[in-house]
């Protein structure tokens, strides 16, 4: 984990209270907050991502985001459209 991987996870996890272990799905795959934030950490170099949920008034408005940007990544990976989508591909998990 990198230090803006524990930046993401402050604001997250202690300042929303957002379960790391949280699976957002899409069809029958899903993709946990953690990986999520993980992803971030790596891809998001300007940190758009961080000052975006700073913004946020509540744990509310934090999960509707949080819940849309992993079904985006979802659906991005599965249709090939994500350039990282090797690295993203071993995160999403397949339910049967």
């Amino acid at each position: 984990m990198n230090d803006y991987y524990y930046q993401l996870a402050t604001v997250v996890y202690d300042q929303f209270g957002i379960d790391p272990f949280e699976k957002i799905m899409y069809k029958n795959y899903y993709l946990t907050v953690q990986d999520y934030l993980i992803t971030v950490s790596i891809d998001d170099e300007i940190k758009n991502i961080l000052a975006l949920l700073k913004m946020l008034p509540d744990k509310n408005e934090a999960q509707k985001f949080i819940n849309s940007a992993i079904t985006y990544n979802i659906q991005s990976v599965l249709l090939g459209e994500n350039g990282n989508s090797k690295y993203r591909l071993k995160e999403i998990n397949k339910i049967f």
